[in-house]
């Protein structure tokens, strides 16, 4: 079950207001990486990727591995082999460290095979039915991750436990929360940098703007859309990575993280499925909406049976604006000619 670590004691409104908004933006920080994966797939192939959660929970069961030390053994774990105790004995900050960058480079690869194997020859098929495909790709890797490491929770090490807290007077800030914030703004930011002045970066957003043009400058969408779903891949990697010790206290359960990417993809619409800057501002968006509702609007549905309101008030969000703005926030309206 996910953890929102509320502030108890003496607390005044507003240093409350501040405090539920801080943990927010740590939540919101995650669905922001999940969101942004999103956008970016679906910008490059016109494709939702619902694979995108099995993506997540096979990062963060890698991250688990080097972290811990503990290599997967069908249904099990055991220790690293003599050989590989050198690393077992570093200082937990670069083992975790270690760890994310490998998760991210595996699932990054995976995803790029998964674009290359299951999805380039559905090319020109209907959308509909590459969909369905993501909803099986994602069955198949949440399976395997539950065969491999087996379906029990396992403690996943971090380099900052929850008790670890900023003080601010009255107002505690986790560590988890502070480097969540702070590793999202970097990969944000490096992706915006990538997405702006490299080349492939140049090539993405060509072959998404009109793609029979980008082929006639010699870009090869086939290239983009694998490079579109090694980037997905990254981002859900550290989400995952991030998600266990800040969300889960440490504990890494293969439901929560699976169906985390589900309660991200109202920020995704929110702002708007072709905008990588409405995905980052929908994910913050969303997250300090929820952790919001979970104190001040629980209460008043838990008389109706309804305890987890916050779980759903993401989706009654995002129905509201679409209502208004049916492309999101920042998405581009569908232009026809009539």
């Amino acid at each position: 079950m996910e953890v929102i670590f509320l502030q108890a004691g003496t607390q005044t409104l507003a240093e409350e207001i501040l405090q539920l908004t801080l943990q927010g933006l740590s939540l919101g920080a995650i669905y922001a990486l999940i969101a942004l994966g999103f956008v970016i797939i679906y910008k490059a192939t016109e494709v939702i990727n619902f694979a995108h959660g099995a993506l997540m929970l096979v990062g963060a069961f890698v991250t688990y591995t080097f972290a811990a030390g503990k290599f997967p053994t069908i249904g099990g774990t055991a220790d690293f082999p003599e050989g590989l105790q050198w690393w077992v004995e570093l200082p937990i900050v670069w083992r975790y460290t270690g760890a994310v960058v490998i998760a991210t480079i595996v699932v990054a690869l995976l995803g790029m095979l998964t674009e290359r194997v299951v999805l380039r020859p559905m090319i020109g098929q209907p959308v509909f039915a590459v969909v369905l495909i993501t909803l099986g790709v994602e069955l198949i890797f949440s399976t395997g991750v539950q065969v491999i490491w087996g379906p029990q929770q396992l403690p996943s090490p971090a380099p900052f436990p929850p008790t670890a807290v900023v003080r601010l007077g009255n107002i505690g800030i986790p560590w988890g929360s502070i480097w969540t914030i702070i590793v999202m703004v970097v990969v944000v930011l490096g992706f915006f940098a990538f997405f702006r002045y490299s080349k492939y970066g140049l090539a993405m957003r060509a072959t998404s703007f009109d793609q029979e043009a980008a082929m006639a400058m010699g870009i090869k969408p086939a290239t983009v859309f694998g490079l579109s779903w090694a980037i997905g891949g990254a981002l859900a990697a550290i989400a995952g990575a991030f998600y266990v010790p800040t969300r889960l206290a440490g504990f890494l359960t293969i439901g929560p993280v699976r169906f985390s990417a589900l309660s991200a993809f109202p920020a995704a619409i929110l702002g708007g499925l072709d905008s990588p800057g409405g995905a980052v501002i929908g994910g913050l968006t969303v997250g300090v909406a929820q952790v919001l509702s979970s104190r001040y609007l629980n209460p008043l549905f838990l008389e109706i049976n309804l305890p987890n309101f916050h779980v759903v008030f993401p989706y009654i969000l995002m129905i509201a604006v679409l209502l208004v703005k049916p492309y999101g926030l920042f998405g581009t309206g569908e232009v026809r000619r009539v």
